[in-house]
């Protein structure tokens, strides 16, 4: 349900389900487990999400708090039109850097 793989550094981790109450929590334990060595810096490729709720917002902006208090950043990547637009209305855009790609997001790290 969610790929993993390190581009040096950084965890770019790539659901491939809604990001809903049911696969919420087990997105914020890969994120934990992904950044509890080191400096956390995480790209969530978000191309083969069909769906965010209330609940994947929620821990979207859990995951960011908890990399934050570690000194990292989380940033999103390769967001679906509908997912963009969640994003926007509901505000939770502003609160995360968002990149057409991972390939972008993670050369951000180093910029």
């Amino acid at each position: 349900m969610f790929a993993i793989r390190c581009q040096g550094a950084v965890e770019v981790i790539v659901p491939n389900v809604p990001l809903t109450g049911e696969h919420a929590d087990e997105l914020r334990e890969t994120i934990e487990h992904c950044s509890s060595n080191g400096l956390p810096m995480v790209v969530l490729n978000l191309h083969d999400v069909p769906l965010i709720d209330s609940d994947g917002l929620e821990s979207l902006l859990d995951i960011r708090d908890t990399v934050r208090e570690r000194g990292g950043s989380v940033k999103l990547a390769s967001l679906t039109p509908l997912s963009q637009d969640i994003l926007r209305i509901t505000g939770v855009a502003e609160h995360f850097e968002v990149f057409p790609d991972d390939k972008a997001a993670v050369r951000s790290f180093v910029q």
